[in-house]
């Protein structure tokens, strides 16, 4: 689950992997905790040990040649799993069918997108790694510097909880960009989860949880490296490699390095399409357990990004430079301990610890015009014990200490300082009624430093109707601090003033704005069958976001970005319907639909967010050819979305009124990638993005102003600038 936030694992399981046709034991098939990374080897009789997770109750069971085995865990007997033969045409990592994981049977997770469905696309970082994936969108927030960003339930990607190996790390000065700073090639699986999450990884999740799981021991090959390179001016270079040091000791290094040099004006407004400069990414992590109930995983990471935007000198326009440059370094440690159960009622029971600190340093200047400096050191601290009540449910409870530390500089408005500490207690009540009722009950209660008592309760139910129908409904609070430059770092972009409305009775408040707070519910309804004899499934879902408080950031202001406490309503609604089946062999087809409505009373009025596309239609469709040569085959993917009007914000009154419609238009984006693969060595790819190079040709605005400086805006950004883009890349992997 999203929701484990320690290594927390109890009472070894024990058992045998055998093949189910002829009974003969899989020697060193691959038994692991579904959804996570802790697991285990069985040996060469098939015989395999692995400690408990209390909040974890399904095994996944790997192995080559053979279908993977989910087992529901519920008490100590030894476990006798059979596995059953795949069709050869199966026999390789590069199978289309299942690459994305709609989880009805799970009450918080939704959906889980595998290794196979990152390749389906260059995804280069996890800001792009949703191409291919309805449920979250992608977009920039400026038309300037280059920056993605991510949406879910028709709210800004700050809404959401972003987590790396269930540790919330992308948040207050990178909730933002950190998106970019997860490289593609180093991701295993991401973990998506609508709504408000499990409370366990805190109170901050309110339109959703995602969670990045980093490719780790269980790897198949020693060594990945992965090379990019696009028409935009963009390269890059991955790798990722595995080693063991001993029986109990695996550790992976993982590195990577971006390169961006083309200078480009696809759509002639005068600006770079894309910023130039390079990025220095490592990663190192180890992982450490033994016969005796200990499970250990630590990593440090250190990331500089330096990149330069601005004007490219192609039109007669004053010259802009831009400059963004990034430090960031983080450490982290996770440690599990074993209780052995008490003969007398033989509750299994572990404790868990994790440790994380991150310092991020940002400067960024437009210069001669803007400046600005920030420093963000985070530490937390968490404590967790879980235990089994009894066959049907469990109880994970805990304590957290979280201090973070903001230095801030901002030319035209000074310098302010931010030191949170808020620490408290957390529980979640699991309860599982012959897998045909579940519920998981939580609540968060703490104290804040600057803005006092916290609760935070969080319930998700789930009902089997039928065999492969499910039905969900889930509620819960989620609140956050707002970072006013950084949750919005497309402000940086234009010359616009900031000008911040600030709670006069509540000064200890930062920058005198209140703590965002909103409720979340939501309902899933999904149903699993077969279609022409393939597996076939559709989920539709509903889920409606009620800010009790928000910090409202107000576009439709001339020369203004007015920022200030929300004083009626900001209520999001979205519903979804996806679909999924194979008419051919190893050929999918996933559909998708999704309404959005969003209202946000304004100190002038009450309307729709800005960026927001309230249809949106979604197609994916994926194609493998049968091997040949023994062990190639072909790979064809296609991605179509079609994006509704969005609302864009109000020039009335502005230098430029009348040089942007009020509502963008409809547009199509057509993506497609081919690859050549040879089964588990390599793979290489060619794929367009933009197909049909549909441009945003006005995306800046500029003008000269009387006393001789540039009045300019880039936030008017709702479509690509560069058009059609190309690339080719290769995947390479060095077996044992």
């Amino acid at each position: 689950m999203i929701g484990l936030t320690g290594w927390a694992q109890s009472t070894p399981v024990k058992g045998v992997v055998l093949d189910k046709d002829s009974k003969e034991p899989l020697a060193y098939c691959v038994v692991v905790w579904k959804g996570t990374r802790a697991g285990t080897l069985a040996d060469e009789n098939g015989f395999f040990t692995i400690g408990r997770i209390p909040t974890q109750d399904t095994l996944k069971v790997s192995f080559i040649g053979f279908e993977d085995a989910f087992v529901v865990v519920k008490n100590n007997v030894d476990l006798t799993i059979l596995l059953k033969g795949l069709d050869m045409e199966r026999l390789n990592i590069y199978d289309q069918h299942g690459t994305q994981h709609m989880h009805g049977k799970d009450p918080q997770l939704f959906q889980t997108v595998t290794e196979k469905e990152l390749c389906k696309a260059a995804c280069c970082n996890l800001s792009e790694s949703f191409e291919t994936n309805a449920s979250v969108d992608g977009s920039y927030t400026d038309g300037i510097t280059g920056t993605r960003q991510i949406k879910m339930l028709g709210l800004d990607g700050k809404y959401a909880q972003l987590m790396g190996d269930n540790i919330p790390n992308m948040r207050g000065l990178n909730t933002v960009y950190g998106l970019g700073w997860v490289p593609g090639p180093w991701i295993r699986e991401i973990a998506i989860s609508k709504g408000a999450g499990s409370v366990l990884p805190g109170y901050e999740s309110i339109a959703g949880q995602i969670n990045v799981a980093h490719k780790g021991p269980e790897m198949k090959e020693k060594f990945f490296l992965n090379a990019y390179a696009g028409n935009q001016g963009r390269y890059e270079l991955n790798t990722v490699s595995r080693h063991e040091a001993g029986e109990h000791f695996h550790w992976d290094w993982m590195t990577h390095y971006a390169k961006n040099n083309g200078r480009f004006d696809m759509n002639h407004d005068g600006f770079l399409d894309n910023p130039v400069g390079d990025e220095y990414n490592g990663r190192l992590h180890a992982a450490l357990n033994n016969d005796n109930g200990f499970n250990g995983d630590y990593s440090i990471q250190g990331l500089q990004y330096l990149n330069q935007a601005g004007t490219s000198g192609h039109l007669d326009i004053p010259n802009v430079v831009m400059n963004n440059n990034q430090w960031k370094w983080n450490v982290d440690a996770k440690n599990g301990w074993v209780f052995e159960p008490d003969a007398a009622d033989e509750k299994e029971q572990s404790i868990g610890t994790q440790v994380s600190f991150s310092q991020q340093l940002s400067k960024w200047n437009w210069e001669g015009v803007k400046n600005y400096s920030g420093r963000q050191q985070t530490l937390r601290l968490v404590f967790l014990h879980a235990i089994q009540l009894n066959e049907d449910s469990k109880l994970t409870y805990g304590w957290n200490y979280l201090d973070d530390q903001y230095k801030e500089y901002f030319s035209p408005m000074g310098s302010w300082d931010r030191h949170e500490r808020v620490q408290g207690g957390m529980a979640e009540w699991a309860w599982n009624h012959h897998d045909e009722i579940q519920i998981i009950a939580g609540a968060r209660a703490e104290w804040h430093n600057l803005f006092g008592f916290l609760l935070t309760p969080r319930l998700h139910t789930r009902f089997t109707l039928a065999e492969g129908l499910h039905l969900k409904w889930m509620t819960g609070l989620g609140r956050r601090t707002a970072n006013v430059i950084m949750d919005q770092p497309g402000f940086l972009a234009s010359s616009r003033v900031m000008s911040i409305q600030a709670l006069t009775n509540q000064p200890q408040y930062p920058l005198g704005l209140p703590m965002e707070e909103a409720w979340n519910k939501g309902v899933v309804l999904s149903y699993d069958t077969k279609l022409f004899y393939r597996k076939a499934g559709i989920t539709v879902d509903a889920f409606q976001t009620n800010f009790k408080q928000q910090v409202v950031m107000d576009w439709d202001q001339s020369g203004l970005l007015k920022v200030y406490p929300l004083q009626g309503k900001s209520v999001s609604t979205t519903a979804q319907a996806e679909a999924f089946f194979s008419p051919l062999k190893r050929f999918e087809i996933r559909m998708a639909y999704r309404w959005v409505e969003n209202m946000v009373d304004y100190e002038d009025g009450r309307r729709s967010l800005p960026f927001v596309s309230k249809n949106r239609f979604f197609t994916n469709l994926s194609y493998s050819t049968k091997m040949f040569e023994g062990d190639k085959r072909w790979l064809f993917d296609l991605t179509a979305k079609w994006n509704d009007g969005q609302r864009l914000p109000n020039l009335l009154g502005s230098q430029w009124e009348g040089q942007q419609p009020e509502v963008s238009p409809a547009f199509w984006i057509i993506n497609g990638q081919v690859s050549l693969a040879r089964e588990e060595r390599w793979d290489v790819y060619l794929g367009v993005e933009n197909l049909f190079n549909f441009k945003q040709n006005r995306m800046v605005l500029y003008s000269d102003g009387s006393d001789g400086t540039m009045n300019l805006d880039a936030n008017f950004a709702y479509a690509p600038a560069f058009g059609r883009m190309s690339y080719v890349g290769l995947r390479w992997r060095l077996a044992e």
